[in-house]
């Protein structure tokens, strides 16, 4: 239980606690054993196999190209589909998605036909009195299944893991080991990341609105001074359940094109197209209880105007809201030995940069800011030599792909030449990058331990995307209420399935490639009788592989998966009944993910958030494995890291565990 900044203003309830027996995790880590195996797994997002070999012909990659050479490097099948949240959790347990139950980003409830987040979640604290919590904020899972790390731990194997994704809340592998959410903590709103843009270009002062992935919040500058509220999490102590604030000063110093941010008693500065240092800021719920956090700020002008962005609101790690790591301690050990860090799983900036608030080059300093801190956890951790077993994963190749792919494919809506000749090694530089710590790993790796690289997917163009609700509309799947802005019922330009007509549907799409049906006793209002299911489906995926681009020509599906036969062991009532899987350079269109229904059938991807793989083929989009050994098998998956490791541990893999052994 985490009760955030509480106990540290009740010394009371502290003692209370430790007399109470709470086990603060800091015991001392097992002794090791003589003839236990030495295994580091390092996990890179969104590397593609194409472009690594690429880049190791080319002699950018030596230690790559080393590892390669004496050891295997081949593709990594991954998931269907092929995502970080369904391939990391197969990653962990084992499973495929039918089995962990995890099948996108977003996940939609048949009770309302709305879409959720499907990874991970965060209850409130439950507050005594309005005064301080009884039991602190919690973080929930759905994924089904134990991952292979807390089967080890539970059975005495030393392990250190280090944000790998969709590990919030974590594991509980105290006292044998050490373990860091990753990808899925969300930010202190409980959103993916949600970042602010104080700006005096808005339309009226003081308002304060959302947009995709921010707020955006007017300014006006008089006698070199700004005043704004910085909007934080809900107050757990109020019934309406508004938000908590901070007041936060801008002084602007305009010969030296320099600002000055005050917020709660922290004071950062920075000179324009710089980031500031960290700012803690606090949020006061009562005399008793605050909820601390981390920011920092890019001042993207200071004069004339003042344009200034905001980082998400990250959990402070050394007094984190909800529990981010096992023993509670470790993250603020993680920060007192490497500085403030980002806590938050979504650590790059791709909402502000797509939403076009953030530069590119102030989002690659933030990234490559945040590879530095997690290869210096890593580089510690592995130079600590209290672990068996070492698991860590970095984002940035992936997140580096999806931003920047609009500037080496010419065909990009969004390629712009002049970017292009600052920029198009972006993603280059990524691997790069990632070279450069495989040989700081190489260099500290112990005598015989084995060392495995790995990736979830690889990566493709997002040129254009197919709004599938809307060719579920005109193709007679689905049926819409007449609207004044659309008085056929033809097409509605909200989200959430605002106009849709329950009663006349039989089929309807969210997610990043996921469509269901509207079945009877499933759905709320379903109409499909299940004895009907099979047929319609085979019938929608069958028009759907041979649709056509009426603007381009071009088919945007290569296949259309039936969900009841490659989700073996699914809940029914879980699983999307088909499954999308489209052509490179295509996706799901922005608008269908939220269960939107525009009026044409298919659309540019305008969006900077140019590269992709959601919803590609996961024939087409493998991943990467290189391993200092060799390989037993010519075809990994992602699926066979689990057993493999389990098995290197001695451990017998659980009966719902799948996969084979790779060495």
């Amino acid at each position: 239980m985490n009760n955030g900044s509480a106990l540290r203003a009740l010394p009371v309830l502290l003692l209370l606690t430790a007399l109470s027996g709470c086990d603060t995790g800091d015991k001392a880590l097992p002794p090791p054993a003589e003839d236990r195996p030495k295994i580091v797994v390092l996990g890179f997002d969104g590397v593609d196999p194409d472009f690594l070999q690429e880049w190791i012909d080319a002699g950018r990659l030596p230690n790559l190209k080393k590892l390669a050479t004496e050891g295997t490097f081949v593709p990594l099948g991954s998931t269907n589909p092929p995502q970080s949240p369904v391939a990391w959790s197969t990653f962990a347990t084992g499973m495929n998605p039918g089995r962990h139950g995890i099948y996108d980003f977003v996940r939609r409830d048949p009770a309302s036909y709305l879409p959720a987040v499907a990874t991970s979640t965060i209850s409130p604290p439950e507050m005594r009195w309005g005064l301080w919590p009884s039991k602190g904020p919690e973080g929930h899972n759905p994924r089904r299944g134990e991952s292979f790390w807390k089967i080890a731990s539970d059975a005495g194997v030393r392990v250190t893991v280090i944000s790998v994704p969709y590990t919030f809340p974590p594991d509980e592998v105290a006292p044998t080991g050490r373990q860091l959410s990753g990808l899925g903590t969300p930010d202190l709103l409980g959103t993916n990341s949600t970042f602010y843009y104080f700006g005096d270009d808005l339309q009226e002062a003081g308002s304060a609105g959302a947009v995709a992935g921010g707020r955006l919040v007017s300014i006006q500058v008089n006698d070199g001074r700004a005043n704004a509220i910085l909007k934080g999490p809900t107050d757990p102590a109020s019934e309406d359940r508004e938000a908590l604030t901070v007041p936060i000063e801008f002084e602007l110093d305009a010969p030296r094109k320099r600002v000055t941010i005050r917020l709660g008693g922290a004071e950062v500065s920075a000179a324009e197209g710089e980031w500031t240092p960290w700012a803690p800021v606090s949020f006061r719920v009562s005399p008793f209880y605050e909820i601390r956090g981390i920011c920092r700020f890019y001042v993207l002008e200071a004069a004339p105007g003042l344009r200034v962005y905001g980082s998400p609101l990250n959990y402070d790690p050394l007094d984190p809201y909800a529990s981010i790591s096992s023993p509670e301690t470790f993250s603020a050990s993680l920060a007192e030995a490497h500085g403030l860090y980002k806590t938050l799983g979504w650590d790059h900036d791709t909402s502000g940069l797509n939403d076009e608030r953030l530069d590119e080059k102030a989002f690659l300093e933030d990234a490559a800011s945040v590879e530095d801190q997690k290869e210096a956890m890593l580089l510690g951790a592995l130079d600590a030599d209290n672990w068996d077993l070492l698991i860590w994963v970095s984002t940035a190749p992936d997140r580096v792909s999806h931003m920047f792919y609009r500037l080496i494919d010419k065909q990009s809506p969004r390629y712009d030449a002049e970017l292009a000749d600052r920029y198009s090694r972006a993603i280059e530089e990524s691997y790069v990058r990632m070279d450069q710590t495989v040989g700081k790993v190489l260099e500290r790796l112990p005598e015989g331990a084995t060392l495995v690289i790995l990736s979830d997917h690889g990566f493709h163009s997002f040129r254009r995307g197919l709004h599938t609700n809307t060719w579920l509309v005109r193709n007679g799947y689905m049926k819409l209420f007449p609207t004044p802005e659309s008085s056929d019922g033809k097409f509605s330009a909200k989200e959430f399935f605002a106009d849709v007509d329950w009663s006349g549907t039989r089929a309807y799409a969210i997610g990043t490639g996921q469509v269901y049906l509207n079945l009877q006793g499933r759905e709320r209002d379903g109409i499909v009788p299940r004895e009907e299911a099979a047929d319609l489906a085979a019938e929608i995926a069958s028009k759907l592989e041979a649709f056509r681009d009426p603007e381009t020509g071009e088919v945007p599906m290569k296949k259309v998966y039936i969900g009841e036969k490659i989700f073996p062991g699914a809940d029914p009532l879980e699983r999307p009944d088909l499954q999308l899987a489209f052509s490179p350079g295509w996706r799901t269109s922005w608008e269908t993910v939220l269960g939107g229904i525009p009026d044409s059938l298919t659309g540019p991807n305008t969006k900077k958030w140019s590269g992709d793989h959601a919803a590609s083929d996961v024939t087409d989009t493998a991943g990467i494995i290189l391993v200092n050994e060799r390989l037993n098998l010519a075809n990994p998956e992602i699926v066979d890291l689990a057993p493999t490791l389990l098995y290197e541990y001695g451990l017998t893999p659980p009966p719902d565990v799948e996969g084979e052994r790779l060495w």
